[in-house]
């Protein structure tokens, strides 16, 4: 079934990193990924189906005063959609860890324009070393749910400098 949402976000991705948008299209296991009975997508976390939908507004106050922010974590997109729609002049960086959901997201969310505009840019896993000074330089807001199971790399992030470190 073609998804014309994930191929137009593909597209975009590709007319700014063509390596990302090979990375996207490896063949991943989407079954951790879903919607429940109500439509609100879904997230099996062990054994548990688990929403992981957030209220993207919570997100806005701490943006009042930043240019450039970095949400470490996609979730279902929520945030990425409120900081394009509501604060036109903020740029986002996102930084996802697990492939197959962000092939998700980009299933369901169009976020084309942002990412050919240069507005929305997409790092995934390993990305995240050669972003390390640019994540210490601004705001980084961390998704609430995926902030407790991305911890080796949170802690990677705001221990930096204090020391040799590795990810596992």
């Amino acid at each position: 079934m073609e998804n014309k949402i994930l191929y137009r976000n593909l597209e975009a991705v590709r007319t700014v990193n063509k390596q990302l948008e090979t990375r996207l299209r490896w063949p991943v296991d989407m079954s951790r990924f879903g919607f429940g009975r109500n439509g609100e997508p879904m997230y099996l976390h062990h054994t548990a189906w688990m929403p992981f939908m957030q209220d993207g507004a919570a997100v806005g106050q701490r943006l009042d005063t930043v240019a450039d922010v970095i949400l470490f974590g996609i979730g279902f997109g929520e945030y990425v959609q409120y900081v394009l729609e509501k604060k036109a002049d903020i740029s986002l960086t996102v930084w996802e860890r697990d492939p197959a959901l962000l092939r998700f997201v980009l299933s369901n969310r169009d976020f084309s324009r942002s990412i050919k505009k240069g507005r929305l840019r997409i790092l995934l896993g390993v990305d995240l070393l050669t972003a390390v000074d640019h994540f210490r330089k601004n705001e980084v807001v961390y998704h609430p749910f995926f902030s407790e199971i991305y911890y080796p790399e949170k802690e990677y992030i705001e221990k930096r400098n204090s020391g040799q470190h590795m990810l596992m």
